[in-house]
């Protein structure tokens, strides 16, 4: 696979990085020392080929439009990671670049590669027939109540079975993972391209392909109900619905709720205790979920949450407690009491920001993520139709995304997201220098 991103070029690498990526778990260690994971071995090899064979990849770090932002989340990482006194000096700036790798440099590593919107199309389709594959492995879990594929990796490996283990939470409560090993962290992957299919067949190639897509959004979406998770769903609720209120016409946006309303009514007939998720996805907003046997967050739980995050922000306010603090020193046998009392599972990456990162942290996570949010947004006035279609999925995408990571943990979805979001950004810049130069042409056309 790394053979194949570097033999390839230009954007038929990327295709082989969503393949490295998406069906091989972080579990798979091919390197103990430093931690070097499949997945992260790809990464590796996709900046190796960038900065090897792509000779501008410079001058398109120059025009990268959040570059600063970019900048000064490498900035405060390093910071964190040096003042980590828990760590040998070179894990103080080995693991600060491995998590600004895995969570943030990819989305220039993608951007690079996108040179014409058929090189988007490209990727975009190749991403949708995986998770059509995976769509179908998912279903294949819920018949057969097993992850086969984690159990493999796990005999070839020597790892833990996570897929199997994370598929039920011991509360008769099945979940799917299909290819991955958590089936939450699977759920927003399935909510992010069923959000990538609405938008392609709204905007781009709405005929060419319309019933794989349509087919694949089916599968999706029952997908999305067998992972039996709340916050995937109502993620999907929330970014699907911003993208369509703003960005899809009338007519389509009936046909839409008239055919999700089908879905979902045979699903409640045939799958009655998987759909049974919906009506607890309400429940997170009310105190029913803590009555319920079935587990589950409420507002209340994460009030307690945040709570006991803030004890341990007190504790390091500026520099945090490092990087995996939470896996490596809260997870210990004295405080296992605690963490399942107050943090229970740390469900929220805000949680995360307080704990490991501190003020420095949660400052440069505040400064990307508005830096890439007002970027997309002041371009859409003067853009073109397809740009603001471009730009409204960007900004719908990132809304399911936060949502998601305050309410669940960030799970490892910063990499598909940000590598997906990189292409956005570059579609959105093609976008407006075909404006400018349609701009400039009538300009020169002489009035008569």
């Amino acid at each position: 696979m790394c053979y194949q991103i570097f033999r390839l070029k230009g954007v038929k690498k990327l295709p082989w990085f969503f393949f490295g990526i998406l069906f091989f778990p972080g579990s798979m260690q091919l390197i103990p020392t430093p931690a070097t994971s499949f997945p992260r071995l790809i990464i590796y090899a996709l900046i190796a080929a960038t900065v090897v064979q792509e000779k501008a990849w410079f001058a398109e770090f120059k025009k990268f439009p959040v570059k600063i932002a970019l900048i000064i989340m490498a900035i405060a990482l390093l910071i964190i990671g040096i003042a980590d006194d828990r760590l040998e000096p070179y894990l103080r700036v080995y693991r600060p670049f491995i998590y600004f790798v895995d969570s943030f440099f990819v989305i220039f590593l993608t951007y690079v590669y996108i040179k014409t919107e058929k090189d988007l199309v490209y990727v975009f389709n190749i991403i949708i027939v995986f998770f059509f594959v995976m769509a179908l492995y998912g279903i294949s879990n819920y018949l057969t109540r097993t992850v086969e594929y984690s159990a493999f990796i796990s005999d070839t490996y020597g790892v833990v079975d996570s897929g199997n283990l994370n598929t039920s939470s011991g509360r008769d409560r099945f979940r799917i993972s299909s290819f991955t090993v958590n089936p939450i962290y699977y759920g927003f992957l399935v909510t992010l391209v069923m959000m990538l299919i609405v938008f392609m067949f709204n905007s781009i190639d709405k005929l060419k392909h319309k019933v794989f897509y349509g087919i694949t959004f089916v599968l999706l979406l029952i997908n999305l109900i067998l992972v039996n998770s709340r916050t995937p769903l109502i993620s999907f609720v929330f970014g699907a619905g911003l993208y369509g209120l703003f960005a899809i016409k009338f007519k389509h946006k009936f046909l839409i709720i008239i055919g999700c309303t089908v879905i979902l009514a045979a699903g409640y007939t045939l799958l009655p205790k998987s759909f049974k998720i919906i009506d607890k996805a309400i429940a997170i907003f009310t105190q029913e979920s803590d009555k319920n046997q079935d587990g589950g967050s409420s507002i209340e739980m994460r009030q307690t949450q945040l709570r006991a995050s803030l004890r341990f922000f007190d504790k390091s306010p500026v520099y945090g407690h490092g990087l995996k603090y939470i896996d490596e020193k809260l997870m210990e046998k004295d405080v296992k009491k605690m963490a399942r009392s107050e943090l229970k599972g740390f469900e929220s990456y805000s949680f995360a920001l307080l704990i490991e990162e501190g003020s420095i942290g949660i400052i440069a996570n505040a400064i990307f993520f508005i830096s890439c949010c007002l970027w997309m947004a002041l371009r859409y006035k003067y853009a073109t139709p397809l740009g603001k279609q471009y730009i409204m999925f960007g900004l719908a995408l990132y809304a399911a995304f936060l949502l998601f990571i305050f309410a669940t943990g960030a799970l490892g979805t910063f990499l598909f997201c940000m590598s997906v979001m990189g292409m956005i950004f570059k579609a959105i810049e093609l976008e407006d220098s075909r404006n400018t130069r349609i701009g400039v042409i009538v300009q020169q056309v002489p009035s008569r």
